[in-house]
């Protein structure tokens, strides 16, 4: 009597157990789905790869619209998971005036081969605010200057 006793306890135990797992992970728990799509933010901005994508996209605007920014750093980023766009927000002076570009730039082979698909000017309100020009893809051929 007792073997059946416990096992019938053990049994309501796991269902039990169970239970509360799956009310924990419907009400607090969340899970995150990434798929290649996503943007996922850039935690670190200095590494040296990604200030190299800056540095080219400030040098392919000055090249194509003959400007003559100088970088000064990327500010925030992004990048795709399983891509090889990187969604950037740097700075640059123009005429000792500071300025803010909201860029794209793949990069198919660390460097080897990059390509910039938009250049767009921000406004800074403050440290974390930026106001875009709408999103400008250069293969839609809406901005002559890339």
């Amino acid at each position: 009597m007792s073997i059946k006793f416990n096992s019938i306890l053990v049994t309501l135990l796991v269902v039990f157990a169970t239970v509360l797992l799956h009310v924990s992970e419907v009400q607090g728990g969340r899970k995150i789905v990434i798929n290649g799509d996503d943007w996922v933010d850039i935690s670190n901005l200095q590494d040296p790869e990604i200030v190299k994508l800056g540095k080219f996209a400030i040098r392919e605007i000055n090249k194509k619209a003959k400007a003559t920014l100088v970088f000064l750093k990327v500010l925030s980023g992004q990048s795709q998971i399983n891509s090889i766009n990187f969604q950037l927000m740097i700075s640059a002076l123009d005429h000792d005036s500071p300025h803010y570009y909201k860029v794209v730039v793949s990069d198919k082979e660390q460097g080897k081969s990059m390509k910039l698909n938009s250049f767009v000017e921000c406004t800074k309100f403050d440290e974390y605010i930026y106001m875009c020009s709408d999103f400008v893809d250069k293969d839609t051929k809406s901005d002559p200057s890339i």
